[in-house]
């Protein structure tokens, strides 16, 4: 197994602008994005996402081996839909 990288943009509708082990993201509702990694690709414990829009915030929550769910928020914790850089290291 060698160190690999899971790398994306992710546009607020959930499209992809040019991934790199990233397979899909779905855009479930409003600020709520899961980020499926590509088959091979085993993801370690973390990963980092940064918000595109100025006043909004993003979490994350480890879902499954595979799977990644970003949560993006404006200042007030309210769900919105935004753009972020998505990046996770891991194996292949």
């Amino acid at each position: 197994m060698g160190q690999a990288i899971a790398s994306a943009t992710v546009g607020e509708n959930g499209s992809l602008n040019g991934p790199q082990n990233i397979a899909s993201c779905d855009h479930k509702g409003k600020g709520m994005y899961l980020v499926n990694y590509a088959p091979g690709f085993s993801a370690s414990s973390g990963a980092q996402a940064t918000p595109w829009g100025p006043g909004h915030t993003i979490g994350l929550n480890i879902m499954a081996a595979n799977t990644c769910e970003v949560l993006v928020t404006d200042v007030h914790g309210n769900p919105t839909d935004g753009g972020f850089s998505f990046v996770a290291f891991g194996s292949d």
